[in-house]
């Protein structure tokens, strides 16, 4: 192996939806989108480590939030799992992909575990147990949640980050993933920032000016979402990328691991 790759980021990281055929029922869709068995060999997190002799750690969660993903990356990365891949690799490169602001995440007290919540989710579909959820989703995204805020703390965080790894030897990057973020410094390791849309939904479906916000909730929201669709680069039951989704995603990141790869 040439190294380790740690990537970081949601349902589009982690490959949800990537086993996607055309003529697929959408229960049998429903059924394996989560299996790692079906959708790990598609994810464009695997290509990118099998096809430049990486290892891979990955942290991609569906409906993962950007707060979450700060938490697995502080516990990982100040443990002694992280210490061993120091001693046995020379270069390591975390990719980290940067989901929609309008998510959350917290400590479900009854069922001991982090449950993460999409604003805008109807969680009343999903039963009486859920009116919880619900009631909490919707006071936050009503009277607590700020995209703009969102997003300059995001920009702290991330310039916090930068910091961290220049300081442990590590090679890292960032990327939008959703929708195109303006954040308040300017980070030179941010990828596809060349003045266009940067996110990977524009990317994947060419879409040069910035569109509508996509809240992140499996609902075609956006333009970018049905071009998406129709030019079958997502699939129509969760507007996941399908395997030409990802494809064109590995193509856009390869070269930046390829040449984090040339300079270690």
């Amino acid at each position: 192996m040439e190294g380790l790759l740690v990537t970081l980021g949601c349902s589009w990281v982690k490959g949800v939806g990537a086993h996607y055929e055309e003529g697929i029922s959408k229960d049998e869709y429903i059924d394996l989108k989560m299996s790692e068995e079906h959708i790990g060999p598609y994810a464009f997190r695997t290509l990118l480590a099998e096809r430049n002799n990486l290892e891979l750690v990955s942290f991609g969660a569906g409906a993962s939030s950007n707060k979450r993903q700060f938490r697995c990356a502080t516990k990982f990365f100040s443990g002694p799992e992280f210490e061993e891949y120091q001693d046995k690799y020379s270069t390591i490169i975390v990719l980290w992909g940067l989901t929609s602001t309008a998510r959350d995440e917290q400590w479900d007290i009854e069922n001991k575990k982090w449950r993460s919540f999409l604003y805008g989710v109807d969680y009343k579909l999903r039963g009486s147990k859920f009116e919880d959820y619900h009631n909490y989703s919707e006071l936050m995204l009503r009277r607590f949640y700020d995209h703009d805020v969102e997003v300059n703390l995001l920009s702290d965080q991330m310039k916090h980050w930068n910091e961290f790894f220049k300081c442990k030897g590590v090679k890292n990057m960032w990327f939008d993933i959703l929708n195109h973020h303006d954040y308040k410094y300017k980070f030179d390791n941010l990828m596809m920032d060349d003045g266009d849309p940067r996110d990977l939904l524009s990317r994947i479906t060419t879409h040069k000016t910035k569109d509508k916000f996509h809240l992140s909730i499996w609902d075609s929201d956006c333009s970018r979402i049905e071009k998406g669709v129709f030019t079958k680069t997502l699939n129509p039951y969760s507007n996941h990328p399908t395997k030409k989704g990802h494809e064109k995603i590995f193509s856009l990141l390869d070269p930046y691991v390829k040449n984090l790869l040339r300079d270690s």
